[in-house]
């Protein structure tokens, strides 16, 4: 009792059907800012296969221009 903790739970489906994909965001440095190239934006099913996916992303392309980042959204 003496901690203050919080407390996240997930929303009743029932009431809030949404689904969520997990996407992996390519971003392109472009005069010293990063930008996101929308088109470039690929679905995956679960988190694990978005990381799988970046990590290979990064490896064939060099980060310091180009960089991918796995997000999450719902719709």
């Amino acid at each position: 009792m003496g901690y203050n903790t919080t407390t996240f739970t997930q929303p009743d489906p029932l009431k809030y059907p949404c689904t969520m994909k997990w996407f992996l965001v390519v971003y392109i440095l472009s005069a010293g800012e990063w930008i996101t190239a929308e088109q470039k934006r690929v679905a995956y099913p679960d988190a694990e296969s978005c990381i799988v996916a970046q990590n290979e992303f990064t490896t064939q392309n060099d980060p310091a221009f180009v960089r991918a980042s796995c997000e999450i959204d719902e719709y």
